[in-house]
Order: structure tokens, then C-alpha cells, then sequence
């Protein structure tokens, strides 16, 4: 089993009830110790466009922010994002390092690639700790004329769904209803009959797959059915097996929100408690202390910019009776002006977009430019402000065109477990087995004993990255039989190896984790891959890709160069060994021309010892040997190996404190490219390609602003004009964007979004055209 790290919340008051403390005020207290001891966070991706073609990028920006405050947080500093296909496969994995709560990256679609609906996934180490719903997730498009789609196709015309809810008034009973097909909105007809077959009222879904109708209170209705046609077979329903009696609240909303609480289904008298929230942030909290049927509240809203509401009414049990939310529209605006130098441009012509933040607060922004055509011209998510409501309401289906009302009738339906009340005034304690990356990626490992397969505590266990400038960590494994590495600067994909070391010789099994949630998805695709009609669009899509990744595109990633001083810093001898005559053993090298080191003998087995020059001695403790920073153990394999394929050997001359561990010194034996030379993997090894962060590329965007290159006959037929993830707009300033268009004839959609350092949404759009 993993280590599970507790994390003990402070225990101010043991019996409340007690003690001279309301529960009021016991409610405040735990509600803000768990909002402040459990930091919660919340991702935003943005993508340049809304669906693509095999072959080309998809360029993403991302915001982690503190899920109270929706303002950018500087807490975990690597993202995890995953594309998944239709079948719940991951096509696609990177990792993209996170600086002030922001990072960008881009993903590659392959040639190969089904066409279908696709899900972007995106979270952070600490976030596996929770509901893997709560990682964000966006529903893209993908087309490939080469390839059918990948997705499955539904045959079960018969899958209908129908859940109802209610909301009591004092004469009156409205019921909210929601009908899927195949686990999508159903847009039909349905109807309520009496136990005399008499039709009492009929209902028409709306293309969300929701609506609602009025009955009268105060009647029996446990024997009328509820029926709704499935194409042009009848499904019946018994209304009463349905319908959820057991809401108290009713809400409307105008400029604020009226509660109306229906305590006559409450069975328990006595005192209530009523919690409004928005993310974590308090609303109202007040004792509700009449017995009376029906009670009405006022609860302000001005204060509120995230969206969602919850209410929650408890009773002095600490039990939770009703529970219910709602979504307002924010009166936040973003301030933010797009305007183009003009509406309409020629090809290969300069433009320039005036983007001025009319708003006091500062905000970071990704902006993309590109071409609208039959494939996306009626397709644009917002994923910000669908996040914003998902963040809270995952399961939430959100289709477009979704009014207020249809996302409140919908949110009826769903059970808002950010946490539970119980959890907040009953648990003490939280189990947490991911840790925070706070700085660099962490690697885990599971350490066996080979012997008996089970897991080990407390085994050396050394992760290297052999190359010109290697990098070596040494850690040991916990009670749990898992070894910790903290990973700095590594990019793109670099061999690994990792292995044990036991003096005793006792032989271990040493395997490394995917950092990678191993959850699936926590909904499939809602929306369906239609094919598109329009082969005209897909084609000149297809060929405008192939042409880019032709004559645009850059072909590779830059890789960063590696610290070139290694972990011992500078060493105490460095001997270029072509500076000397070559013997035909390593053992022969060593003895002739390397003083600080030896090769001795002891039970018939060959070892390395290193002078200590502080003693004025061979060091008695073993020593840290390497080849291309990569411990070798056996001294034997190393003496074996071809001495014409090591370039030099560094070495330090004194103690060396690694971690926990001491080495008598450190010889560090490098081959000519830092690749190990061909030397022999060994029994102790695993050997794996690490995938460390994505580099980071920058969007190209090619410059015609010279005579000779705007008359180049290189063809330049991009969809995507412009894509730049992080746009900084300061407060009440103007800031000027520029950059050329191409080949292409078509209308471009502008789309800016993001996040203000308040942490309200920023969405604006604009258009132009190329003629």
C-alpha cells in the first residue's frame, strides 16, 4: 500500500454542545478549518480552436487557480494533461511545468488518428488526491479523411432515462424533469395520467433534454403513472417511485436570491440552520428558529462573481435535510476591447489588433485567430465559463445554447460532493497519498524483495539519467515499499535507470510509477461525432495541414541544454585519459595513471577504493563509482569494459555526504557521448525512457513584411493565423498585437479568454476577413 500522510486538523472544541459555543458558530469554525486546511484546486485549459485534423497541433494554455477564489495559485507546479478518445484510451500525455499558476504546451496529433470526439483532461499530483471528476475536462473534435471514426456508436434505441425532482409552495408543486436516451438530452413528449387513465397534464422536453410542469399540493398521487414516448413506443413510469419529495428549498433569483423553505416535509422540529456558499466563500449563515410551513429569505447576491450557489439546511443533529443549487449570470463584464486596423485584408498582409483592458485590474489572456468554416462555424465552447459551472457540477451535461434556466433545471439533478457536512463536523483527519509538487516533478517507485516478492522498507535505491551532464538522485524506500524522487530540469523523453543497492547482497525488484492518473474518466463523450457533410471543408482543411507541416512547421522541440556541473560540483582530479598512453585494461589505466584511486581484491572479487586525502589513506568506506552517472556496483563488469570508450573520470578524493548515505569519495567515468557506450545492462537495472517536461515551443507565425518574402512562392495556407497563450493586459491600457495572414481566403474568428488577477472570467470574440 501507498504511504498515506495524515493531515490532523486542530481540535479547539471536543463536545460543542457542550461547551458555551452555538452550533452557528461551530459551523463557521469547521466550514473555514477545512476550506484552509485542504487547499482545493481548480484548472482552466483553452485551447486555440475548437476541433481539428489529424496531423495538426492542438495548442492549449493553462490556469490553476484556488478553487475559492478562482484567483491564479501558486501551489503545484506541474500539470498533467491527457488525450483521450471515445473508448476511454489515452492517445496523448505530457507534462507542462506551471510557473505563478500558468503553463502552456501543445500536443501532436499523429497521422493515424481516428476521427471522433475526443476529451482534453487536465490535473495536478495533489488533485489525485480527490473525485477525479473535478479534473477538468473539454470535448474536442477530430477528423481524419484517411480514417473512420473510432468512436462507438449507440444502438440501444429502448436506453431512455426519466428522473424527476420538486420544488413545494404553499399551493402548488413544480416538477422538474429530465429525459436522456443512451445517457444524452431526448428531446420528446410525455404526458401524467390518473389512476382513471384521465390525462392530467402533458410535457414537451426541450433540446437540453429538460422541462418542468405545476401539480397541485395536497393531492395523492401515488398511483398516477408518468409516460414518455420513446419514437412511437409509450414508456411508462410510476410517477410517485420517481419523484423526490424530500427538497425543502425553493429558490428564485432576480437581482438576489428568495429561499422559500417548506419545512412541512421536514418531520423533525425544532431549529434549522441555513449555509449559503459560493466556492467556499460565505453567504449567509442563519438560524431558522420558527416551526412555520413555509419561510421565506432574502440572500444578497452582488458580492457573488463565481456563478454557483449552494444552500444547504441542517438541523441540531449536525444532519444535513436539503440541499440545493443554483446558477446566476454574472453581471461581470470583462472590459476588454478588440478592435482590428481594419475589417477586411489581403493575403500575406500585416494585422494589427488593439486589445485595451478598460478595467482596473490586471489579466492574463490566450488569444488565437482562425479560420471558420462549415466544420466549426456553429461550434465554439467556452471553456472557461463551462468550467467555472463544471468545476462545481462535473456530471452536469452542458449543451449549447443552455439558457439559466435550463442549467438550473438541470441542476436539480445533480448532487454537488465537493465535501460533505458530515465530513466538514464529523472527520478529524484526511488521507492523503499524493503529495504536492510544489517545485519539480516527484517519481515514485515500488521496491520488492525479489526473493519473496514483498514489498521492501528501507533499500538504497539510486535513479540516474546517464548523459554528457548526468544527473543522479538517491533516495530510500518507506514502510510501504515506495522510494521518492524530487526530479529537477528534465525535458523531453531521456533513458532512466534505476536500481537498489544491498551491502548484503540481498537482490530487490525496483519499478517505476506512472505519475499519471490511473482513473478513468468520469463521463463519457455527451456530444455525437457527426460526419461532417461538407468534403469540400474536410479537404481543404486536410491539404492545407499537409501543406504546413511541409513548408511551415517547425519539424522538432528545441531541447534545453543540461547543467553541464554535476551533483559533487567540481571535481578534485579530472583525467582526460587520451592524454595518456591507452592500456588494454581499465585496471591498467587506473594503476598507471589515476593516484587517487585503486583496484583491490578481496574474496576473489575486484573493488574500487578512493584516497582520502584529509586522512592521508585509502578511505575505508565504499565509494560512489559511476559510468555516465550511472552506480556501478560490481567493480568486475566495469574493469571488463572496452578503457577506448571512456573519454575521462572525475573524481572527488573525500568523504561525500548524499542524502542519508557517506561514500569514501566518487568516480565519475564518462564515455565519448554520454550514452554508457554500448556498456552491459545490469541484473539490478531498470531500464525506461523518462518523460520529463514538455520543452517549451512557441507558435510561429512567418513575417512578410519584407518585399522579397511576401513575394516568396512558398505556399502559406494556414487555418491558424495567430496563437499566443499568454497575453498580459495591464489595467487601463491598450496593447498592439501583430501578424500576418496568409494564403488562405476565408473569415478568421478571434477569440480571447482568460482570467483577471481578481479572478473573474475574461471572454471576448471579434472577426475578420481575408480576400
Amino acid at each position: 500500500m501507498k504511504k498515506i500522510i495524515t493531515i490532523t486538523f486542530l481540535i479547539i472544541f471536543f463536545n460543542t454542545f457542550s461547551q458555551n459555543i452555538s452550533f452557528i458558530d461551530t459551523l463557521l469554525l469547521k466550514f473555514n478549518q477545512y476550506k484552509t486546511k485542504l487547499v482545493q484546486e481548480k484548472i482552466y485549459l483553452t485551447t486555440d480552436r475548437p476541433n481539428y485534423i489529424a496531423g495538426e497541433s492542438i495548442w492549449f494554455n493553462i490556469f490553476l487557480t484556488n478553487y475559492g477564489d478562482n484567483k491564479l495559485l501558486n501551489f503545484s507546479k506541474i500539470a498533467y494533461i491527457e488525450l483521450i478518445d471515445g473508448q476511454q484510451n489515452v492517445m496523448l500525455q505530457t507534462k507542462i511545468k506551471l510557473e505563478n499558476g500558468f503553463g502552456k504546451g501543445k500536443f501532436i496529433l499523429p497521422n493515424n488518428i481516428n476521427s471522433g470526439n475526443y476529451t482534453i483532461r487536465a490535473y495536478t499530483h495533489w488533485m489525485k488526491n480527490f473525485d477525479n471528476k473535478f479534473y477538468f475536462q473539454k470535448e474536442i473534435e477530430i477528423f481524419n479523411t484517411f480514417k473512420n471514426s473510432g468512436n462507438i456508436t449507440l444502438k440501444d434505441s429502448t436506453s431512455l432515462s426519466l428522473d424527476l425532482c420538486s420544488e413545494h409552495t404553499a399551493d402548488s408543486i413544480k416538477i422538474y424533469f429530465k429525459i436522456y436516451k443512451n445517457k444524452k438530452p431526448y428531446y420528446t413528449n410525455g404526458f401524467l395520467t390518473n389512476y382513471n387513465n384521465d390525462t392530467i397534464v402533458r410535457f414537451k422536453s426541450n433540446n437540453h433534454g429538460l422541462g418542468y410542469f405545476y401539480l397541485k399540493s395536497n393531492q395523492d398521487y401515488s398511483k398516477y403513472i408518468i409516460s414518455v414516448i420513446n419514437q412511437k413506443t409509450i414508456k411508462p413510469y410510476s410517477f410517485i417511485n420517481q419523484i423526490n419529495y424530500n427538497n425543502l428549498i425553493s429558490i428564485t433569483t432576480l437581482d438576489s436570491i428568495n429561499l422559500k423553505l417548506n419545512t412541512k416535509n421536514d418531520k423533525k422540529s425544532g431549529k434549522k440552520y441555513l449555509f449559503c456558499h459560493s466556492k467556499n466563500n460565505i453567504l449567509l449563515l442563519k438560524t431558522i428558529q420558527q416551526d412555520e410551513e413555509f419561510i421565506s429569505i432574502h440572500c444578497p447576491i452582488s458580492t457573488v462573481k463565481n456563478n454557483v450557489i449552494h444552500i444547504s439546511l441542517l438541523n441540531e443533529n449536525k444532519e444535513l435535510i436539503s440541499q440545493k443549487s443554483c446558477f446566476i449570470k454574472s453581471n461581470n463584464t470583462s472590459n476588454i476591447e478588440i478592435k482590428s486596423n481594419k475589417i477586411e485584408y489581403n493575403k500575406r498582409e500585416k494585422v494589427i489588433l488593439k486589445i485595451k483592458n478598460n478595467s482596473k485590474i490586471e489579466s492574463v489572456q490566450s488569444i488565437s485567430v482562425f479560420a471558420i468554416d462549415s466544420l466549426n462555424k456553429n461550434y465554439l465552447q467556452n471553456s472557461i465559463k463551462e468550467s467555472s459551472i463544471l468545476s462545481d457540477f462535473p456530471e452536469l451535461c452542458l449543451t449549447p445554447n443552455m439558457t439559466v434556466e435550463d442549467i438550473n433545471t438541470g441542476l436539480n439533478f445533480e448532487k454537488w460532493s465537493k465535501f460533505s457536512w458530515n465530513e466538514i463536523l464529523n472527520k478529524l483527519s484526511y488521507n492523503i497519498k499524493y503529495l504536492p509538487e510544489y517545485a519539480t516533478p516527484v517519481l515514485s517507485a515500488i521496491v520488492k524483495d525479489s526473493a519473496t516478492g514483498r514489498l521492501a522498507e528501507n533499500v538504497e535505491c539510486f535513479l540516474s539519467f546517464p548523459s554528457k551532464s548526468p544527473k543522479i538522485y538517491l533516495s530510500k524506500s518507506n514502510s510501504d515499499g515506495i522510494v521518492f524522487f524530487e526530479i529537477n530540469n528534465i525535458e523531453g523523453i531521456q533513458d532512466a535507470v534505476l536500481q537498489t543497492y544491498s551491502p548484503s547482497g540481498r537482490k530487490y525488484f525496483i519499478e517505476p510509477q506512472s505519475p499519471f492518473s490511473e482513473d478513468l474518466p468520469h463521463k463519457t463523450i455527451i456530444t455525437d461525432f457527426v460526419k461532417t457533410t461538407d468534403g469540400h471543408s474536410l479537404k481543404t482543411r486536410m491539404i492545407d495541414m499537409q501543406i504546413n507541416s511541409i513548408f511551415t512547421n517547425p519539424k522538432n522541440y528545441p531541447i534545453s541544454d543540461a547543467d553541464s556541473l554535476m551533483f559533487f560540483g567540481k571535481p578534485d582530479e579530472l583525467h582526460k585519459l587520451d592524454d595518456y598512453t591507452r592500456f588494454k585494461t581499465l585496471k591498467e589505466v587506473i594503476t598507471e595513471f589515476v593516484p587517487g584511486m585503486a583496484v583491490k581484491k578481496r574474496k576473489g572479487k575486484q573493488y574500487f577504493t578512493i584516497l582520502d586525502r584529509k586522512n592521508k589513506g585509502m578511505s575505508a568506506d565504499r565509494p560512489l563509482v559511476m559510468l555516465d552517472g550511472v552506480p556501478i556496483f560490481e567493480a568486475d563488469s566495469l574493469l571488463n569494459f572496452n578503457p577506448l570508450k571512456i573519454k575521462s573520470l572525475q573524481l572527488i578524493t573525500n568523504k561525500f555526504y548524499f542524502g542519508s548515505s557517506v561514500f569514501g569519495g566518487i568516480a565519475n567515468f564518462k564515455t565519448y557521448d554520454g550514452d554508457l557506450g554500448g556498456f552491459q545492462v545490469q541484473k539490478n537495472w531498470t531500464v525506461f525512457d523518462y518523460d520529463g517536461f514538455q520543452p517549451t515551443v512557441d507558435f510561429y507565425s512567418p513575417d512578410y513584411s519584407s518585399d522579397s518574402d511576401f513575394k516568396s512562392r512558398k505556399p502559406d495556407f494556414r487555418n491558424l493565423l495567430y496563437w499566443n497563450p499568454s497575453i498580459k493586459l495591464k489595467n487601463n491600457q491598450e496593447q498592439n498585437i501583430t501578424f500576418f495572414t496568409s494564403d488562405k481566403v476565408s473569415k478568421y474568428k478571434i477569440v480571447l479568454q482568460g482570467l483577471d488577477m481578481d479572478g473573474n472570467i475574461v471572454y471576448e470574440t471579434s472577426q475578420l476577413e481575408v480576400k
